[in-house]
């Protein structure tokens, strides 16, 4: 009686006309604010799976294996960030992952949680020619410039314990020329630095060019610096084999 229904004049994107929409809308955004995408590297994937394998921040021992796979994006977000921080002075990451900030902080990259905070430092570096009572942040109250300083005091005293933990390592890779990593830690442990610290400073060491990961080991790369620390941590050697 009422014949066959007409379809709606409605047109859908297929799956390919959405990938395609997406790129060319993010390739717009980025030209109008001005952003550098960079492309993943090849090695990336590797060095992810790497990490996953050998259970390198992000990823922890005390997980089961099922439960780490969900940190490999991290994974390779973070060795996207090492090869960025390792071109330019002065990078900083906005992010609010809490793990990925934890890496990114393991290798001297600064962390902003919140885009206003990271505004506020870009508007101070664009005023540097400004005298400072017009920089933002200068006619804080006075409680807010103590609260300045117990954070730079804070800051300070983080920085004192990493370097601490730094020099110690390099100075037993170079005391030993090869050190196996869970044997690395169990001595660092002994000397009261937990797995965690120790990893972060080895880490630290192999993207500085001092050591090198051979995944199972590390052992010295720069042989002048290792040398240099192995004099400083002689008296802990002794220590650790007397103990």
């Amino acid at each position: 009686m009422f014949g066959q229904l007409i379809l709606p004049p409605l047109a859908l994107w297929s799956l390919e006309q959405m990938t395609e929409a997406s790129k060319a809308h993010m390739v717009e955004l980025s030209r109008a604010n001005n952003f550098e995408v960079v492309p993943l590297d090849p090695s990336h994937a590797a060095r992810a799976w790497e990490r996953y394998f050998d259970v390198n921040i992000p990823f922890k021992r005390e997980q089961i294996r099922e439960n780490r796979r969900k940190d490999i994006p991290d994974s390779w977000i973070f060795e996207a960030a090492i090869d960025l921080y390792r071109q330019q002075d002065g990078l900083v990451a906005l992010c609010g992952d809490e793990k990925l900030q934890h890496c990114f902080e393991s290798i001297g990259i600064s962390v902003f949680k919140k885009p206003a905070d990271l505004v506020r430092l870009l508007e101070v570096e664009g005023n540097d020619d400004l005298p400072s009572s017009a920089l933002p942040g200068t006619g804080q109250p006075t409680a807010a410039r103590k609260d300045d300083s117990a954070l730079a005091e804070l800051l300070e005293s983080a920085q004192s314990a990493s370097l601490s933990a730094d020099r110690t390592v390099l100075g037993i890779v170079g005391y030993l020329t090869t050190v196996p990593k869970g044997e690395l830690e169990s001595m660092m442990e002994t000397l009261g630095m937990g797995a965690p610290i120790v990893r972060n400073a080895a880490e630290r060491l192999v993207l500085s060019g001092l050591i090198q990961d051979t995944r199972h080991a590390y052992i010295p790369k720069n042989r002048q610096a290792c040398d240099l620390a192995a004099r400083e941590v002689e008296p802990l050697m002794i220590k650790l084999v007397t103990s």
